[in-house]
């Protein structure tokens, strides 16, 4: 069952307004499409979410920018929300990644962290 927050919010196509990362936890916990996607194990700062970018689009209709935005609103060190657009492509042989590739979209995803 979706919160009165979760409600209002997806009605009037609105993004709370997020201070950590435990709050769009709870947030996302409360959208039963993203049960699946929840990891159970998870504990403080772990991956509680990885949710393809094609569901969570379709679900909430927000895009990587304003993600970005959630992000950068958030408390230090109190979780996260990201984007992942790309990865490692090659590394130098101290092991930095150098460069990297876009992922397409279908194989993008959303990562949900807590906090510390």
């Amino acid at each position: 069952m979706k919160t009165k927050l979760v409600r209002e919010s997806l009605n009037e196509n609105k993004i709370p307004d997020f201070k950590t990362g435990w709050e769009i936890i709870s947030y996302m916990g409360d959208i039963s499409e993203f049960n699946p996607y929840r990891n159970e194990d998870a504990q403080y700062d772990d991956e509680y979410y990885s949710i393809p970018a094609v569901v969570f689009q379709k679900v909430l209709g927000w895009t990587p920018k304003q993600v970005e935005a959630i992000e950068e609103e958030l408390e230090s060190y109190e979780g996260g929300i990201y984007w992942e657009t790309e990865q490692s492509d090659e590394r130098n042989e101290r092991g930095q990644i150098i460069t990297w590739k876009p992922i397409p979209f279908e194989d993008q995803y959303i990562s949900i962290r807590g906090g510390a």
